[in-house]
């Protein structure tokens, strides 16, 4: 059986993301693995900005303010699949997401990425998806976790 010693988890918080979730720390587990928790924050200067985000714009910048939330927020997530002891890691891109982990993976001599999948077909597929491009694009094994929607 391949040994997988640096495994990435990719994750965009969405309602079903804990089970790919799960799936990472399981098998960083049983192959006694490298975990790294990842989240790409993508930002696009909006013509709109949502007033929250007003004081932290002017202050720090959009990328630093959502780099910040998406901190917090895979936190909040590697409690909720018992992972909050991991390395974590959030970048912000002004590219998609599938860019950000395709390179994160690259760097960090990742050799498997984990994400979740929810298996659409039809103008979604057409459209592409984040676990589509990341399985077409990545350097090493990808683990697309199926999600039931």
């Amino acid at each position: 059986m391949i040994g997988y010693e640096n495994i990435l988890l990719a994750t965009d918080f969405s309602d079903h993301s804990e089970a790919a979730g799960k799936r990472a720390v399981d098998l960083a587990q049983r192959f006694e693995s490298k975990l790294t928790l990842f989240h790409v924050v993508e930002f696009y200067v909006p013509e709109i900005v949502p007033p929250r985000w007003m004081d932290a714009i002017q202050n720090e910048g959009l990328d630093v303010y959502l780099t910040r939330e998406g901190q917090k927020s895979l936190e909040e997530f590697a409690v909720r699949i018992n992972a909050d002891t991991v390395k974590k890691e959030v970048v912000a891109s002004t590219r998609n997401a599938t860019h950000g982990i395709v390179n994160f993976a690259k760097q960090q001599k990742v050799n498997l990425i984990v994400l979740g999948s929810h298996g659409r077909h039809g103008i979604d597929l057409l459209l592409g998806s984040t676990a589509n491009g990341v399985m077409h694009r990545a350097p090493c094994d990808v683990l697309a976790v199926r999600i039931d929607s």
